[in-house]
């Protein structure tokens, strides 16, 4: 009978055909139309073809293509919509007898196989480990000229569910030509590579994470502090320390493990069963690379699932690319801890890059086949690693790695993000206040926390010193407030966030990317991105100033209308603002239509599918899926899955809002559900009220839209900033809301450019000075 691990690894097809119909072939050259956007090319002294799947690639089957093909002399040339190459038949490829002609652009460019190709827009990297600040990224799937390469060539395929290397190591290229169409290239990257799968619902929520020897009672104790506070947490991590790190010599380091440590968790099943209780998942911190030591509880189990004389007492080396090792890897070891209540695993990064087969890297198995084995039980599959490079999306979720403790690591951090969008890859989770060396700032936590907050998951992490806090009372009160709404606003969005990563399962965008998604003309912005289809986000990245108590961020709207996510006020898109926060501010803005889903649910640890629902309506046109599921599996054909459409129309003032009856498997959401309809940007506050899954309408007349007050807000700093008051008084003041006030530069009758003029003239601190000008210049 074959063993579980073997019966799970074995469900997949090994095989990804291309299409008959699609090929163009030679004795010694292969060429496959896989779509009017992607080109295999292959060249094989033996033409020893592969049509398996690879680390890469696992479908080349797009259907029927259109595409001309013709011979001119010693040459081969085929043409589709959005690219051509002429081909010296037979010949290997080289600059000489393979050239490409790109016709996405408006230009036809032309690229000799083999030389430089310039203009990459990058994608990802495998590690932040102590970087501070920028480093260089990994190239993506897309350039500038609108045209890239991907090398297959060395990839492994797999039989009966085991990689295998190849036989030869041919060229084996694709040619993907996407332009600037960036919805285009990942419906067709994720068609070709397969997508990535919807992850427990979870994880979406805030994650307790550091690096510390803690005792059960210890780790209990931190968690109670956040129950006790109303911050909510949906995961616990236990690092390295859950398990024996002081070992004898000869055993070399502790870094890895599979004994619990006795001294800290007496009881394991007890302990998780603790964590449990509390609506919270558990994982546990892995680095493989030192196998199974004679010291291990699991030792003499997994010598004898090898074939090993445990007496011997030899270490079982870690050899991912040995079946019988990984087999008992995991039935010996991971199922029986899974069995004892753990969820998934984090598997850190000690065990190098090189394995017995050439090219074939230890941290691309242990994702792969983690990945595919934690679903064994009908469970969504889940993992925490590092990136192993394209094709990494399809194995969430991505630990980024130990990065620096300072606002240059931070600032870093929201493009790293964004940008990994352009090779797929959706579940970026980082250290959360970073985790080594720096500086611990509490505005800088703050700031890193909101920023968490609007990432694809909110993970705390830092490194075991003791002056390393991540717990938000262990900081000023001001900050502890802070930090504590935006944490529960992280449960409050799951609903949202949900629904995007469902839509990029199906083949849609990651929940963050950049602005140049949308429009290309917006490249560039590195410090805001697109938080799902409806929302826009600018982490701030600088401190505060000490004369205006406020940092600064740019921001760039698109065209149409924006309003502010938190108070509703109104801006003019297409158009670059200086926004100035207060600590505990985020520039957020919400498109016009947008359709926002708040959980309004009691703030519990576990983030199922709320009872009670608040939905932030921004006037416009636009309707929203609300989707959601049990959390935990992912069966369509069981019809496990229902959908809220809610539609709204605006039009001369009037603006109409639609809650359709859900679709679905109505029992996975409560029957009495309630809905809370927030209309936001008007002058007063506005709210509607229904229960019951029926269909609901409601119908309001908008006659005062709250565009945003650019004067109300250089109030502000200067009641805020350090300087004479008799200065103050000379800028300005417009104050309505006692008895009306008037006075200064800001009061005079005369256009925005004559009082920036005269307020250039007044000899005061720089900083406020250029913070009121940049005010002024965001209403011109």
């Amino acid at each position: 009978m074959m063993d579980e691990f073997l019966k799970n690894i074995r469900k997949i097809s090994d095989t990804a055909f291309p299409n008959k119909n699609q090929i163009i072939e030679g004795e010694k050259f292969r060429f496959t139309v896989i779509s009017e956007h992607i080109l295999r090319m292959e060249y094989s002294e033996s033409r020893n073809f592969i049509d398996k799947k690879t680390q890469i690639i696992t479908n080349r089957d797009f259907g029927k293509i259109d595409f001309k093909i013709r011979e001119s002399n010693e040459y081969l040339i085929c043409e589709t919509k959005y690219y051509k190459f002429k081909y010296k038949m037979n010949k290997k490829f080289d600059s000489k007898t393979l050239i490409i002609y790109s016709k996405i652009l408006n230009d036809e460019l032309s690229w000799n196989f083999g030389d430089e190709l310039k203009n990459n827009e990058f994608g990802t990297a495998r590690t932040l480990d102590t970087a501070e600040g920028e480093i260089k990224l990994e190239d993506g799937l897309f350039s500038k000229d609108g045209y890239t390469i991907l090398n297959d060539s060395e990839s492994v395929t797999f039989k009966d569910g085991w990689f295998t290397e190849r036989k030869e190591k041919y060229q084996d290229y694709y040619l993907l030509v996407f332009g600037h169409d960036y919805k285009i290239g990942l419906k067709e990257f994720y068609q070709l590579t397969d997508h990535s799968n919807l992850i427990p619902r979870y994880a979406y929520g805030n994650w307790w994470s550091r690096y510390w020897a803690y005792n059960e009672k210890e780790i209990n104790d931190v968690l109670d502090d956040f129950d006790k506070r109303n911050i909510p947490l949906s995961v616990c991590i236990v690092d390295m320390d859950w398990h024996l790190t002081n070992i004898p010599k000869e055993f070399g380091y502790g870094w890895t493990g599979y004994s619990w440590n006795k001294d800290l968790f007496s009881n394991p099943t007890k302990f998780i069963k603790s964590i449990k209780k509390r609506g919270m998942h558990v994982s546990l911190n892995l680095h493989p690379a030192d196998g199974f030591r004679p010291y291990e509880d699991c030792y003499v189990s997994i010598c004898q699932n090898m074939g090993i004389n445990p007496k011997n007492k030899i270490a079982v080396k870690f050899n991912p690319t040995n079946l019988s090792f990984l087999k008992a890897y995991f039935e010996e070891f991971h199922h029986k801890e899974e069995e004892r209540g753990i969820d998934f695993w984090w598997i850190d990064w000690q065990q190098g890059t090189k394995t017995e087969i050439s090219d074939l890297d230890p941290l691309w198995i242990l994702n792969h086949y983690h990945y595919n084995d934690i679903n064994r039980s009908n469970k969504r599959s889940m993992i925490f690693s590092r990136y192993s490079g394209l094709g990494s999306h399809r194995y969430p979720i991505g630990f980024s790695g130990d990065a620096v403790v300072s606002w240059k690591s931070l600032e870093f951090q929201p493009y790293f993000t964004a940008n990994a969008a352009k090779v797929g890859y959706s579940h970026w989770s980082h250290d959360i206040g970073g985790h080594i060396m720096g500086i611990e700032e509490p505005e800088l936590y703050t700031r890193w926390v909101q920023f968490g907050v609007f990432s694809p998951i909110m993970r705390l992490h830092s490194s075991n010193g003791y002056y390393n806090k991540r717990e938000p009372w262990r900081y000023p009160l001001l900050y502890e407030t802070v930090v504590t709404k935006y944490m529960r606003l992280r449960h409050r969005l799951i609903p949202y966030i949900y629904t995007m990563m469902y839509k990029n399962s199906m083949g849609g965008y990651p929940l963050v990317y950049p602005m140049e998604f949308e429009d290309y003309n917006l490249i560039g912005l590195k410090n805001q991105y697109y938080f799902g289809d409806s929302l826009i986000v600018t982490p701030v990245t600088e401190k505060t100033n000490p004369f205006t108590f406020h940092s600064q961020s740019k921001v760039f709207l698109p065209k149409g209308k924006w309003y502010d996510f938190f108070t509703g006020e109104l801006y003019d898109g297409n158009k670059e603002y200086r926004i100035y926060s207060q600590i505990e501010d985020i520039p957020v803005f919400a498109k016009e239509g947008a359709i926002i889903p708040l959980s309004l649910d009691d703030l519990s640890n576990n983030p199922t599918n709320p009872e009670h629902l608040e939905l932030r309506i921004f006037p416009g046109n636009n309707s929203f899926d609300l989707y959601e599921d049990d959390g935990i599996t992912f069966d369509y054909q069981k019809n496990n899955f229902v959908i809220t459409k809610i539609e709204t129309k605006y039009n001369n003032n009037h603006l109409s809002v639609m809650i359709h009856k859900p679709i679905g498997n109505t029992n996975l959401i409560s029957e009495s559900r309630s809905y809370t309809i927030k209309i936001m940007g008007l002058d007063y506050s506005k709210e509607y009220y229904f229960e019951g899954l029926e269909r609901h309408k409601i119908s309001i007349e908008i006659k005062n839209v709250n565009k945003v007050d650019f004067i109300s807000k250089i109030m502000k700093i200067l009641e805020n900033s350090i300087i004479d008051t008799e200065m103050k008084e000379k800028v300005g003041f417009i104050d309505n809301r006692y008895a009306p006030r008037r006075g200064g530069i800001l009061n005079e009758d005369i256009s925005i450019k004559e009082k920036i003029k005269k307020i250039e003239s007044l000899k005061f601190d720089e900083v406020v000075k250029r913070t009121i000008i940049n005010l002024l210049n965001n209403i011109i």
